[in-house]
């Protein structure tokens, strides 16, 4: 079965992400560091910034690896009838 989850968006404090709990912190916190810092501007927050969004996009490939349904590259019915 095959399904998507559409995220709703994050208005209160009581909202909880759409992302499993283990990988929260881990994307949340350097994705947030990034967004922050960008708005601060100047060539050292610039550079922050870039880092942290080297992190996140680092534990997203992970989460994304981890998480994934279909892992190898392909796959194929057991039985062609199902």
């Amino acid at each position: 079965m095959f399904y998507r989850l559409q995220a709703q968006e994050m208005t209160s404090d009581a909202d909880v992400p759409l992302l499993p709990l283990a990988w929260r912190t881990r994307l949340l916190v350097p994705y947030a560091c990034a967004r922050l810092l960008r708005q601060e501007g100047g060539a050292d927050a610039a550079s922050e910034a870039s880092m942290y969004m080297a992190d996140f996009e680092k534990a997203f490939r992970e989460a994304r690896t981890a998480l994934a349904t279909a892992k190898y590259p392909s796959f194929r019915l057991q039985s062609p009838s199902w």
